[in-house]
């Protein structure tokens, strides 16, 4: 036998019962309470549950935003100018081969970006110590599957989407960003270059 409170005057009664003997109010009105009651209830849990899903949603759209944010700041792999001469040789692989001189450091990179056939000397220019300027001289193999103008047209393609619709100066395809002028030069058959420069100090 389920119990209920009376809904006048708070007593345990029997939902069997007519009335309340103590009194003297129907049951039916405090059975149509209790049930009342009890769907607040269950309205107020499921509005909970839906307000702690609907939080946990967009604490997950914010992180996955924040960890598969594009770099648009146009630095090469990060690194910020006037960042050291140290600094920079600690981001350099001990598997790849490397030269340091005249305040340069020079990075021979073979099947760049795993395109076979494809190789790029990565040069890091520094003032004062300071990194100001990152060229890559791209050298397109006979043995590469790649023709010049498809790689041309995939890294115009890729900055394109990072940084904006280029501009072009004869052969120089441009890029500005907030901290960077980038510059694709197609040099000579099989070479071109790509440069990272200080946009405060790019011509």
């Amino acid at each position: 036998m389920a119990l209920i409170k009376c809904s006048e005057c708070g007593a345990e009664i029997s939902e069997k019962a007519s009335v309340c003997p103590k009194c003297g109010c129907p049951v039916a009105v405090s059975v149509a309470a209790s049930n009342n009651n009890q769907q607040k209830k269950m309205i107020k849990i499921i509005i909970a549950i839906v307000i702690l899903a609907a939080a946990a949603a967009l604490i997950g759209f914010i992180v996955y935003r924040f960890a598969n944010k594009t770099d648009k700041s146009g630095y090469y792999n990060g690194l910020k100018w006037g960042t050291s001469y140290e600094e920079v040789k600690k981001q350099i692989d001990d598997d790849v081969i490397s030269i340091e001189k005249d305040g340069k450091i020079t990075v021979d990179l073979q099947n760049y970006e795993g395109k076979e056939g494809v190789n790029c000397i990565l040069s890091y220019e520094f003032e004062n110590d300071s990194l100001d300027q990152v060229a890559l001289f791209i050298t397109n193999l006979d043995s590469s599957s790649y023709t010049d103008n498809s790689l041309i047209e995939e890294y115009t393609k890729k900055f394109d989407e990072l940084y904006g619709d280029h501009s072009q100066d004869l052969s120089t395809y441009i890029w500005k960003t907030e901290y960077s002028s980038i510059e694709l030069t197609f040099l000579m058959d099989n070479l071109f270059i790509i440069e990272y420069k200080d946009i405060n100090k790019a011509d």
